[in-house]
């Protein structure tokens, strides 16, 4: 039986099931924060020396200028744990996993800030998103699919398009949450309607997914990765594709979902 056919209609729309949250929010708290950057070199033992050091990274610098601008709290908190981990002599792979930690449950306090935001923002942060699914199906899919079965995406040795792409989406968190706090929309947030679910779910079946593939995802059934894949990049596509304000009232219902989570 499919979504469509259920008398209480689909369930993760009516009672807010597993499936609804790892449609893109879970991610946000789970992926890497880029702090590999600070493994090259010795352990920070001040907070400006981890500012330098994160200031300076290759791969993630952008991400934390933008989290400097953006948050300076929250990233003068991230110095800090990183600082104070580095004083205490704790291994590199400690550190980073200290200053990923604070960084994820930095970000779980700005998730409701993100669905406040306005349109051009919200809709810039979905795109960015997909970009990085589309990324990680065309370099490595079981990652992919571990984004919509767990919310997990560890990469640490990902190819330079996909690091790209999970940069600019972190970047896009925090300038979406900004933009949610200083232009907030004061937007009603809703469950999704039964009739957008169906209309992202028609999409899904029109840019790269079958209907019983997308159903099963709906349903939080396991499927192979290729299929995992592709059914949650299309839905995604289906939701981005729905009018603006129905679009950006799902986006903002799973971040919301995600949020409340303990």
């Amino acid at each position: 039986m499919s979504y469509n056919e259920r008398p209480d209609g689909y369930k993760g729309v009516k009672y807010g099931a597993v499936a609804m949250t790892l449609l893109g929010a879970a991610f946000l708290l789970k992926m890497s924060g880029g702090l590999a950057g600070i493994m090259g070199g010795l352990p920070p033992m001040t907070p400006l020396a981890a500012q330098a050091q994160l200031l300076k990274d290759p791969q993630s610098g952008s991400l934390f200028k933008t989290l400097q601008k953006t948050y300076p709290s929250e990233f003068s908190g991230l110095t800090n744990e990183l600082a104070r981990r580095g004083a205490e002599f704790q291994s590199k792979q400690d550190i980073v996993n200290g200053g990923r930690a604070y960084l994820l449950a930095a970000m779980k306090r700005h998730l409701g800030e993100i669905g406040q935001a306005p349109h051009a923002p919200l809709a810039d942060y979905r795109k960015a998103e997909i970009a990085t699914l589309q990324a990680l199906q065309s370099d490595d899919v079981a990652s992919c699919a571990a984004y919509f079965e767990t919310g997990v995406i560890n990469l640490p040795k990902a190819t330079s398009a996909v690091r790209t792409a999970m940069t600019e989406f972190q970047i896009k968190t925090w300038t979406t949450a900004a933009a949610g706090r200083d232009q907030s929309v004061k937007r009603a947030i809703a469950k999704p309607s039964l009739e957008d679910v169906k209309a992202s779910a028609s999409i899904a079946t029109q840019v790269g997914s079958n209907r019983e593939d997308v159903n099963k995802l709906l349903a939080g059934t396991s499927l192979p990765d290729r299929a995992e894949c592709g059914a949650g990049l299309a839905l995604l596509q289906g939701i981005d594709a729905l009018p603006d304000a129905r679009a950006d009232n799902f986006t903002a219902f799973m971040l919301q979902t995600v949020a409340a989570k303990p």
